[in-house]
């Protein structure tokens, strides 16, 4: 589908009730106004509510398990019906998700991992 449209307020409507997405380690799932992201390495999840948090700022994985949950089995069963990637990944890469590259790194920081 053709999402240009929608993107440049050209047409109303979702074009869709869920969108998925992935790339190397990390995969997200947006169904509902909720996006679940998973990145592995190094084994983290995230699930934002983007109705009431457009820009992904309140983690809810914990206080909301079984949304967590639903949208964990939604993506898993996409996966299931994907041929496998025709270009694997040869180097995955930490990148800092909440920094840009003139800020340090800290202990605490959360990364994903990108592949080349």
């Amino acid at each position: 589908m053709d999402l240009l449209p929608i993107a440049t307020d050209k047409a109303d409507g979702v074009p869709h009730e869920a969108l998925f997405w992935r790339s190397g380690a990390s995969q997200s799932a947006l169904v509902d106004g909720w996006k679940f992201n998973v990145s592995d390495p190094p084994g983290r999840t995230w699930l934002f509510d983007i109705k009431t948090d457009p820009t992904e700022q309140d983690d809810v994985s914990v206080e909301r398990p079984e949304k967590l949950a639903e949208l964990m089995a939604a993506l898993a069963s996409h996966n299931a019906e994907q041929a496998p990637s025709a270009w694997p990944e040869n180097v995955l890469l930490p990148i800092n998700i909440d920094k840009d590259l003139s800020q340090a790194d800290a202990l605490d920081d959360e990364y994903i991992y990108w592949s080349n």
